[in-house]
């Protein structure tokens, strides 16, 4: 009997399957999302979004800004596979993956306009959003490119530093605009008058009549208020160099915390330091006043005592104004 000896034959490494490259990159947020994962020389091909490049070729894709703009190509349809469940699952996957890096890419590529456009065609707000997502996509892009070639990590690193230096400034001038045109705090020095005769204090003079001793229709005022540049669209607004928008204050005076209400439109604009937030603006509106010490119906300055009366009566209430202030925002 002849004895035969068995020897295993060695199989070809396994390409990883599209499940496989899924569970592994979707926890990382798409990272080398329909990528094939290989050691790679510079000559060789990799596909990182759906194209097909030498890893040279995606970065500088990348800073030109064309990576994101290639369509995704479409995944085969369930049709096509063949018959079975794993195929039929193997499909669905594949295209669910395609859509998935579709809109990525998509999404991406509208962030990249607006972040690095002209910053008068989108608010600042806008620009300051898109400036966060397409540098979490170039984040994204580059440890794709050093997971599918670790031999060229230090290259790709130190090439892409430069984009990433740009977009972080972006983002940064993007987020002082977008403080300065959004909900901003601001400490106002400033005066209001007053239509009514707001009499304190009185007394009767030799002749009989009432003479105002204090009087507050015209009072200086220390307000913190809050503001809003949502009202303008122009250019320059766009940018974040000038606003239009509502304000309202609030006053403390003497043992009250709060003792008068602002309200009106503000005119604001902002300093040339491009990382710096801080701005000046003019605020325009009305005051009401709480509990405002005044002559009592009956009383007025310049005319004697009411029949009946001995002495004078005051009352209080509230009272409008107008209000004039300039602030310093922060």
């Amino acid at each position: 009997m002849n004895n035969r000896s068995t020897r295993s034959v060695p199989q070809p490494p396994r390409e990883p399957s599209l499940r496989d490259l899924l569970s592994h990159a979707l926890p990382l947020g798409l990272l080398c999302i329909l990528c094939s994962v290989t050691t790679v020389t510079d000559a060789q091909s990799v596909r990182l979004y759906g194209v097909d490049d030498s890893v040279d070729g995606h970065v500088a894709r990348l800073l030109n800004g064309d990576l994101f703009r290639t369509p995704i190509p479409p995944a085969p349809s369930a049709e096509a596979a063949p018959n079975g469940a794993a195929a039929d699952s193997a499909a669905a996957d594949s295209a669910a993956a395609a859509a998935a890096a579709a809109k990525f890419a998509k999404d991406c590529d509208d962030a990249h306009k607006k972040a690095l456009g002209p910053k008068t065609a989108e608010p600042a707000k806008d620009r300051y959003a898109a400036a966060k997502t397409y540098r979490a996509c170039v984040e994204n892009a580059r440890s794709s490119l050093l997971v599918l070639a670790p031999a060229r990590a230090a290259t790709t690193t130190v090439t892409l530093q430069p984009l990433e230096a740009s977009l972080a400034q972006a983002e940064t001038e993007a987020k002082a605009e977008a403080t300065f045109m959004g909900i901003s705090f601001g400490v106002g020095v400033g005066a209001s008058i007053s239509d009514d005769d707001r009499i304190s204090a009185a007394e009767v003079g030799a002749d009989g009549r009432i003479r105002a001793t204090s009087t507050e229709t015209q009072e200086p005022r220390v307000i913190f208020e809050s503001h809003y540049y949502g009202w303008c669209h122009s250019d320059e607004c766009n940018a974040g160099h000038r606003g239009v928008g509502p304000f309202f204050g609030i006053v403390a005076k003497d043992d009250k915390l709060i003792s008068a209400f602002a309200l009106g439109v503000m005119f604001g604009r902002k300093s040339d330091e491009g990382e710096r937030s801080e701005g000046f603006s003019v605020g325009i509106g009305a005051i009401l006043d709480s509990d405002v010490k005044s002559l009592a119906d009956g009383f007025k300055e310049g005319q004697p005592l009411p029949p009946g009366e001995t002495q004078i009566s005051f009352e209080e209430k509230s009272r409008w104004g107008a209000l004039l202030f300039f602030t310093r925002t922060f």
